[in-house]
């Protein structure tokens, strides 16, 4: 009885200290009720026809608190762009943002 006692309450400790380490490190802030993106990457992009810094940044910065000319001066920035020109088939470097 002694055994199982011990298993039991190892594995319950054990189950305690990995639920509460998920939610210590869970990188999740809340923005008005809903949960904002805070890891942070850049990926390379190739500039589709059509696509400007503006529309770009409408589909990357979704479910975080930037504001869309935060995220191109983001972009020109890291580019080394001057102006919000930029062309079709080019490459550029630009964040994106995930749980």
């Amino acid at each position: 009885m002694n055994k199982r006692f011990i298993y039991t309450g190892s594995f319950v400790l054990l189950l305690m200290i990995a639920v509460f380490s998920a939610i210590k490190f869970t990188n999740v802030e809340a923005k008005g009720g809903e949960a904002v993106a805070t890891k942070k990457s850049y990926v390379s992009y190739e500039i589709q026809p059509g696509d400007t810094l503006i529309s770009i940044a409408k589909e990357n910065i979704k479910n975080t608190d930037l504001t869309i000319d935060e995220y191109v001066e983001e972009v020109k920035e890291n580019n080394q762009l001057h102006d919000d020109k930029i062309i079709a088939g080019n490459k550029i470097i630009i964040t994106t943002y995930a749980y």
